[in-house]
């Protein structure tokens, strides 16, 4: 039972079907989405794309968010040109890092992994990535201690 059956079934003691389940979840996409266009950028993320752009060392976008809003959500907020590539879920972080890095050539160990998602961090672990992590609060920073930060 997903979010939506539990809240329609228990909380509001309703039917629910499948044209209500995918309504509410295209609305929520929607939400997510617009929250996301309409948030800060990181400080420094955009000063540090351009200046690996400048020298010409190759980004990706490895995200958990669907493949095909995260492709939206790039090329709205104008940073699409500062990827190679944009990669979303359902695929897995690990298996997208090794797809791009066998397919440029590249070797893992010399690759960085940045993140801000303990997820991040774990695919980095598994693909042997160095990793750099991402924190605005460093008390509720989910990472190991030790970890490097951005």
């Amino acid at each position: 039972m997903n979010g939506y059956e539990y809240y329609y079934k228990k909380i509001l003691q309703k039917p629910i079907n499948k044209n209500i389940l995918e309504a509410l979840g295209r609305e929520f996409n929607q939400l997510a989405i617009e929250g996301v266009l309409a948030a800060p950028f990181v400080d420094g993320a955009l000063e540090t794309l351009e200046q690996l752009r400048k020298q010409c060392i190759p980004a990706f976008v490895v995200s958990g968010t669907p493949d095909e809003e995260i492709k939206v959500i790039a090329k709205k907020r104008n940073i699409a040109l500062y990827f190679l590539e944009v990669h979303g879920s359902p695929r897995k972080k690990e298996g997208i890092v090794k797809d791009i890095a066998g397919r440029y050539g590249y070797k893992l160990g010399d690759c960085l992994f940045v993140g801000d998602a303990i997820t991040d961090f774990d695919a980095a672990q598994d693909c042997g990535t160095k990793f750099l992590r991402v924190v605005n609060d460093e008390e509720r920073s989910p990472f190991p201690p030790g970890t490097e930060i951005s």
